[in-house]
């Protein structure tokens, strides 16, 4: 059986991972305010478009091209939460510049992650 992915199964990972370190301290937004998607990409994994203030909401959007597995939807939802956080705070830094990678870094000891496919 082939994981299937709805919006609803990515606010429920989103909201898990809103309520363990180090994401419950970035004030995230709860997943109710967020606008999630299930793409056919076949270039991203997931990505993120953070809206504009008090206009749309933040999106996050996920493939399900290549997320097959609930570790693999886990580990991509990580991933763009990362970027909400380092577009809010760290705005002038790359896409996957220092700040990013200080925040993955973080995310990945804390949840066992491999770096290397964050």
């Amino acid at each position: 059986m082939t994981l299937i992915l709805t919006p609803e199964v990515l606010r429920a990972s989103y909201d898990f991972l809103n309520s363990t370190i180090p994401f419950s301290r970035w004030n995230l937004p709860e997943g109710e305010d967020v606008r999630f998607k299930v793409v056919r990409s076949r270039s991203l994994c997931g990505y993120h478009d953070n809206g504009k203030p008090g206009k749309r909401k933040l999106v996050v959007a996920v493939s399900c091209i290549f997320i097959k597995t609930n570790a693999a939807l886990v580990l991509t939802i990580a991933h763009e939460m990362c970027h909400v956080h380092q577009f809010r705070h760290f705005p002038r830094d790359p896409e996957h510049g220092p700040a990013f990678k200080r925040l993955a870094d973080q995310v990945c000891k804390i949840h066992g992650f491999d770096r290397g496919l964050f």
